[in-house]
Parts: structure tokens; sequence; C-alpha cells
């Protein structure tokens, strides 16, 4: 009896992994890299926070949306698997981050 191995998924690179590609292909050094990312990360949060502008983009690649969901109230209705009336919950308002994949990510994909 052959046991099947599956090959493990690919996975996303870890920081550590885009750090060290990040260095060879600008040759920079570790802690800058590092600096560049973390000031990128603070950035973005500084755009996207509450009384900022609410929209962030990395040029080429990836733009983030700060978009307000407004309260829904609770009401009654059908649950849609079981099909027996259910009471759903009322959910306040929050702000959520939509991303979207610029031009070059899309291209890069298809």
């Amino acid at each position: 009896m052959a046991s099947s191995t599956k090959a493990p998924a690919p996975q996303a690179p870890s920081k550590t992994e885009m750090v060290a590609a990040l260095m060879d292909k600008t040759g920079v050094a570790k802690k800058d890299v590092n600096a560049v990312l973390t000031g990128l990360v603070e950035l973005a949060i500084e755009s996207l926070a509450k009384k900022s502008v609410g929209a962030f983009k990395i040029h080429g690649l990836v733009q983030l949306r700060r978009i307000h969901k407004p309260a829904t109230p609770a009401r009654d209705g059908i649950h849609p698997f079981s099909k027996q009336p259910h009471h759903f919950s009322a959910k306040p308002a929050k702000n959520v981050v939509k991303t979207k994949a610029l031009k070059a990510a899309r291209d890069a994909v298809s």
C-alpha cells in the first residue's frame, strides 16, 4: 500500500523572506529595508485612520480604502439554510478596509 503524500500548498512569503528578497534586488542593508517596510505600514495606518484621507495607494500594486458600513436594524426573516423563521440581530456601524488590485498587479496574474 503506497502512502499518498501531497506537496504542501504554496504560501505567501514571510516578512523575513520578503526582506531577504528586497535586500538581494536592491542591495540595501537589512536594517534599512526593515525601516522602509515599517514606515510604509505606519503611513498606511495613518492614511486609513478615522480623521485622515481614508485611502492609501501603493502605486502599481494595491489601493486600500476605508469604507463606512452603516448600522443595520434588527429584523425578522427566513433563515437561508433551514428556511425557518429567524430573528437577525442588529449590527452597529463600523469602518472596514477594502482592497483593490491595481493594473500592474491584475496584469501580472492574468
